[in-house]
């Protein structure tokens, strides 16, 4: 809630600090953040004085969330380029029912991506981790020939690398089978 009344422009070095403005031969605006935390380091607090002094913790909340997500969309982007996916999907309690993670999530992959990328946000993700291990076990079946139980722990070991297209394919048809035609857009397999 504090990072609602934070303004993460007191906090970190902006485009518009260094150059004055926008730099607009790579297209960078004026508010894009240059250096998170990057007022802090040029700060000078007299003797005795603590950081605390100098700024405010909902300013500090708002610059550290802004951090977490840039850095979060700069990896998600980088793997989903590494893997060939063009949509990211984002689930859990830290992103749910707050706009500002979202908003900076979504930014950021669009700008690493150069728009060929979209994140997007689960909004029943209860049961999603449920759902990845009923389909590797689905995986582990099928590619064992029918001969490892779903819940056997040699299931439950393989990792998504190991998955085969034709596992992978097979484990879609029986989501798309289980969970409607609509199961890979909606969110439930990818």
């Amino acid at each position: 809630e504090l990072s609602h009344l934070g303004n993460n422009e007191n906090i970190d070095m902006l485009v518009g600090d260094i150059y004055g403005g926008a730099y607009e031969s790579i297209n960078l605006p004026s508010k894009a953040i240059a250096c998170s935390c990057g007022k802090v380091v040029g700060a000078h607090k007299g003797a005795g004085a603590s950081y605390r002094d100098l700024f405010r913790k909902e300013d500090i909340i708002r610059s550290l969330l802004f951090m977490f997500a840039n850095n979060t969309a700069q990896i998600a982007y980088l793997n989903a380029l590494r893997f060939g996916v063009r949509r990211i999907y984002f689930t859990g309690s830290f992103i749910r029912d707050h706009p500002d993670t979202m908003g900076k999530l979504s930014f950021g992959i669009s700008f690493w991506s150069k728009l060929e990328m979209e994140a997007r946000f689960v909004k029943h993700e209860d049961y999603i981790s449920s759902l990845g291990c009923f389909l590797l076990g689905i995986d582990a079946l099928a590619n064992s020939g029918g001969a490892l139980s779903p819940l056997s722990p040699s299931a439950s070991a393989l990792s998504v690398s190991s998955w085969s297209s034709s596992a992978r394919s097979k484990s879609l048809s029986l989501a798309t089978n289980r969970f409607g035609p609509n199961a890979a857009s909606n969110g439930l397999v990818g």
